[in-house]
């Protein structure tokens, strides 16, 4: 009885120590920073857009989103208030990077290096804690002063030959009925919404933004990352808000 009972034992700790084994640790400073390139002319989008803050509520300060609405939906039906061309140029080079053939929303992109389509929620938490458990958050240092309608940021960081460092300013929360197209009749929900992208190719230096009309620069967030030009990797992020 008492061997057989030493057995059982041991093989429950040889249990314990291969199911230990399989799964793996996040690194305490792993990260993800996800894309979502999206728009309001497209009914599929909102369930990616809902999908966000429930990503950021559930890996916490492991993860930064941001939303970049595209304008090639603007021509049928109605015009996102939010979408730039800017943000269009930057999904391409993602699709050229990426091999894939076409754009589409909603897409997101994590880290740089993996797309996929933005609601999805299985598929991004799949990338989401794979790259959170292998990627060291390179770091980045951020200091602000304000006015009631500027914001200056500056910014410090280590930057390789092949790095640029972005940054970006984002409304925190948006809301649009919309009118007209796809989802009339519909009120979306919008987080971390960008407005403005800035890139620098040196570590040290400044951002200035001006607070919209009518908008509160409390209303907005920072976020800087650092992005090779030669493969998109992103491989340190960091977003503060705005005081």
């Amino acid at each position: 009885m008492k061997i057989a009972v030493l057995l059982s034992g041991i093989m429950l700790l040889a249990s314990l120590s291969c199911n230990s084994q399989q799964t793996p640790t996040a690194k305490v400073n792993g990260f993800a920073l996800v894309e979502l390139f999206t728009s309001e002319g497209c009914s599929s989008c909102p369930a990616a857009d809902a999908l966000m803050p429930k990503l950021v509520e559930e890996y916490g300060e492991h993860i930064i989103t941001l939303s970049f609405h595209v304008d090639y939906w603007d021509r049928l039906g109605w015009k996102d208030p939010f979408s730039q061309h800017l943000f269009t140029e930057r999904q391409n080079r993602y699709a050229n990077f990426l091999n894939q053939e076409f754009v589409y929303t909603p897409e997101a992109i994590v880290n740089g290096t993996k797309g996929m389509i933005g609601s999805d929620k299985s598929d991004l938490k799949q990338a989401i804690s794979q790259v959170i458990a292998s990627k060291e958050n390179r770091a980045i240092q951020l200091q602000q002063s304000t006015t009631n309608d500027a914001i200056t940021v500056s910014f410090s960081c280590e930057l390789r030959k092949e790095d640029l460092l972005l940054v970006v300013l984002a409304k925190t929360q948006a809301t649009t009925t919309v009118k007209k197209g796809e989802n009339a009749g519909r009120t979306l929900k919008h987080s971390n919404v960008v407005y403005e992208l800035r890139s620098f190719s040196s570590g040290n230096g400044n951002a200035s933004f001006k607070v919209p009309a009518g908008l509160s620069r409390k209303d907005f967030k920072i976020v800087a990352f650092i992005q090779s030009k030669q493969t998109m990797e992103i491989t340190g992020a960091r977003e503060m808000n705005v005081l």
